[in-house]
């Protein structure tokens, strides 16, 4: 908007108002209501009708006002608004809006736009209706509390949140998981967004619902790579969770010592371990081979900087098969199995070490 255009039903561009602006209880506009750099004390617009189509039915960019009311939540009057509701860098003490409908036409713009604004506080709460592709867009605002109602939120698509503050947040919307169907409610993934509302929650003493923030933000980041970049995503988000859950590699590992003591376990059952001296042998008056611990060796094959002695003098034999009885069943144990488990096993011990090192460390965190 650049001031008063065509169709002006009321033009205030720059009035300073020592009290309130009424535009209440059965007014009626058709044209755009011009308050561009105006300031006044109130703003009322209870059971106000502004009418545009397709254009501002009312432009207070730059605005000045103490409260701000679209709607009256204590009666009958509705805010009614057929256009763009223009609030853009202005400068508030409380915007409230409720008992409100933002009408129009697909594919025109309408509804409530806030890009920029600072305020002490936003209150959108029910009931709010936003028509036919109507927005409500915060980008850039800078707000002390948000306090909102999900029956106030605009269709998918239709919300635009990218760089807003706000140091509070509260509403019937509790929870992260209902916070992250707010966001999802963009046009795109905008990251700030993630962070602010991770931050925000993080500071009221929900950490949890944090975290659930940050990893949902990973999981779209990562989903924008292609194929590869999704297997890697699934991969770091099952492992450390991005990072935010280092310890998540500590059950992982356990899984797989827990699965090795099985395997080496059946695999002394059937005897297809074999001693074995790697290097420098010594003469067989002197052979003494330390006795085979299926755990400590499942150990020692996992954890890449421990020598447990174990693997040094144990390893399976590819050609050897036997067999065992387990659970009241024949089991049938090739070595060559057992020798390519134990392979997957060293190589998924220095995996999740790197990553839980890199976890803890923070080199492996989203935003």
């Amino acid at each position: 908007m650049g001031g008063p255009g065509e169709n002006v039903a009321l033009n205030a561009w720059g009035a300073e108002v020592a009290g309130d602006v009424l535009l209440n209880y059965g007014f009626e506009s058709d044209g755009e209501v011009n308050l561009w750099e105006s300031t006044a004390k109130n703003l009322m617009c209870m059971g106000g009708r502004f009418m545009n189509p397709g254009k501002a039915v009312i432009d207070a960019t730059n605005c000045r006002i103490d409260t701000v009311q679209l709607g009256d939540p204590e009666s009958n009057w509705t805010f009614e608004a057929d256009g763009l509701v223009n609030f853009a860098g202005a400068n508030l003490g409380v915007l409230r809006v409720q008992n409100a409908r933002f009408l129009g036409t697909a594919y025109q713009q309408h509804g409530l736009l806030a890009l920029g604004v600072k305020a002490n506080a936003l209150l959108m709460l029910d009931p709010i209706s936003f028509q036919n592709g109507a927005i409500l867009n915060l980008a850039g605002a800078k707000l002390g509390a948000l306090v909102d109602s999900q029956k106030s939120w605009p269709a998918s698509g239709d919300l635009q949140l990218d760089r807003l503050t706000y140091d509070t947040l509260s509403g019937d919307a509790a929870t992260a998981k209902d916070r992250l169907r707010w966001l999802a409610l963009q046009p795109a993934f905008f990251p700030q967004t993630y962070r602010q509302l991770a931050n925000v929650l993080a500071e009221s003493g929900d950490d949890t619902g944090a975290t659930q923030v940050r990893i949902a933000a990973e999981d779209l980041r990562y989903s924008r790579y292609g194929l590869v970049g999704r297997i890697w995503g699934a991969f770091l988000k099952y492992t450390i969770a991005y990072g935010h859950r280092p310890l998540l590699t500590v059950m992982w590992s356990l899984a797989v010592m827990l699965l090795g003591w099985a395997v080496v376990s059946l695999a002394k059952a059937t005897s297809v371990m074999r001693p074995t001296y790697p290097e420098n042998t010594p003469p067989n008056e002197e052979l003494h081979y330390q006795e085979l611990h299926p755990l400590l060796y499942s150990l020692d094959v996992f954890l890449p900087f421990v020598n447990l002695h174990q693997e040094h003098y144990w390893w399976p034999d590819g050609d050897a098969w036997g067999n065992c009885v387990l659970f009241r069943r024949s089991v049938s144990v090739r070595g060559s199995v057992v020798e390519y488990y134990l392979w997957a096993q060293i190589i998924a011990g220095w995996i999740l070490s790197a990553i839980f090192v890199a976890g803890v460390t923070g080199l492996i965190k989203g935003d």
